[in-house]
């Protein structure tokens, strides 16, 4: 009779515990407030990566009918993107939803008050929302976290910020970025619980009233310094894109009034030496090949005044963009900028077509520009010219080529954009800034130089 009562007891205590590991909870996420914010990214973001996998079938969706963590009725492919979509009634067709329009993650998890810090909340679903057009569908937990942490391992595995998707940025530490899944379950995230089952009254209140994640913002100088890539436990990377005026004094050695730098590309683009790729910002698994004759059909245009095409000229041509890395050791206190790839431009105000800034036309491959200045500089050597060759005006002793000069870093650079999650160059940041905060103190000149001394002396003592 003993047995028997015990075990009852047994029964029913496991029975509460159990009813009370199985507390839901309901929770809503605005992606478009701060903290939040630090959970999407432009063009990588876990929105963007997550709506590629359902269309190409690698992640299931469900009809969402406002229950806990139903799966019953599933969204096949072919039916998908009838919830990836709106119809316009301007267009009278059909238009896909961008990533952003899903501004609502809700989360349905499990609570358990006897488990201790995040454990207490196991993820069961995942709800996206597109509040302004009525769209939302369901994801199993499981299959959000298992998709979006194999694009965000695989991803990293590319050592750059730029291609680094379906991550979660730090606001408080530069150097550290995770999937967001991880994010998720470490809690780093501001939301607002919309229901609960299975909670006792003080419980649920003191739910409600939970600060949550609550970082401090950002002050306006920090905005304007790069996010940092950990390499290892001594080293980081950040991805910049620097602006080479060739018309500034300091350039005037690589210029050479249009007989420099830019006029031996073009003559290695027109003899298929250096292969022009499409420019384009949104980063991309393979360069896209760029066919010579279309190149070079970009560098012409009609001129109204003589009703004639007009050839842009290579001593119109001043601007070029440097697009690499600053990798520093921070055990050594060493830092290093390494070019990566050169940006192509006809620079602003050239024709009708760059009234309102600089076109870039297409982007070269670093290796490939180095290696046929070099084989420039050996001709001009052997012939007795001065092609290819830079000269240090204030000795005109020293000389050596376009290409080692480049490698050293004899030339004078702007910086103009760092990768960030917004995917927004300085002047955007800086004009944003202005609109929601007063930050006279910061010009655009200001806030370019103070994201220049960060990135050079990061690390530095």
């Amino acid at each position: 009779m003993k047995k028997a009562f015990l075990a009852i007891i047994i029964l029913y205590f496991f029975g509460q515990h159990s009813l009370a590991a199985q507390a839901k909870i309901w929770r809503s996420i605005d992606l478009t407030k701060y903290p939040n914010t630090y959970l999407t990214a432009q063009d990588v973001g876990f929105r963007q990566v997550l709506i590629q996998g359902i269309q190409r079938g690698k992640v299931k969706v469900y009809a969402n009918r406002d229950q806990f963590a139903s799966f019953q009725k599933r969204i096949r492919r072919k039916q998908a993107n009838k919830v990836l979509a709106y119809y316009d009634d301007n267009l009278k067709e059909m238009v896909a939803l961008r990533p952003d329009d899903f501004s609502i993650l809700e989360i349905q998890e499990f609570y358990d008050a006897t488990a201790s810090g995040t454990q207490k909340y196991q993820i069961q679903a995942i709800v996206l929302k597109a509040p302004s057009f009525s769209k939302s569908f369901v994801i199993k937990y499981k299959h959000f976290k298992r998709h979006l942490n194999k694009m965000y391992k695989r991803s990293r595995r590319k050592k750059d910020l730029m291609v680094l998707k379906a991550y979660w940025q730090s606001p408080e530490n530069n150097t550290m970025q995770v999937a967001v899944p991880t994010a998720l379950e470490q809690r780093k995230f501001s939301s607002k619980i919309l229901k609960t089952e299975g909670l006792d009254k003080p419980t649920e209140t003191a739910l409600k009233n939970s600060k949550g994640y609550s970082p401090k913002p950002k002050k306006p100088k920090e905005i304007f310094q790069a996010p940092w890539l950990k390499l290892d436990e001594q080293t980081v990377r950040a991805t910049t894109r620097y602006l080479v005026d060739l018309k500034a004094t300091a350039n005037a050695p690589l210029y050479k009034k249009g007989n420099g730098i830019v006029k031996i590309i073009l003559e290695g683009i027109k003899r298929g030496k250096i292969k022009p790729y499409v420019y384009t910002p949104t980063p991309q698994k393979y360069m896209k090949r760029l066919k010579k004759k279309r190149f070079l059909s970009k560098l012409s245009y009609y001129e109204e005044s003589t009703e004639d095409t007009v050839e842009v000229q290579a001593i119109d041509l001043h601007k070029l963009e440097l697009v690499g890395y600053w990798e520093v050791n921070t055990q050594a206190q060493k830092a290093k900028f390494t070019i990566e790839r050169i940006n192509f431009l006809i620079p602003k105000g050239t024709n009708t077509q760059t009234q309102f800034g600089n076109l870039r036309v297409a982007q070269l491959k670093y290796r490939k520009v180095i290696s046929y200045l070099e084989k420039a500089y050996r001709k001009a050597q052997r012939e007795g010219t001065g092609e290819a060759t830079w000269v240090n005006p204030k000795n005109v002793q020293e000389k050596m080529s376009l290409a080692q000069a480049l490698a050293t870093g004899y030339y004078h650079k702007q910086l103009n954009w760092f990768a960030n999650q917004q995917d927004l160059g300085i002047f955007s940041l800086q004009d944003n800034l202005e609109q929601i905060d007063d930050a006279s103190f910061l010009t655009f000149k200001k806030a370019q130089k103070h994201a220049e001394q960060y990135l050079e002396n990061y690390g530095k003592k």
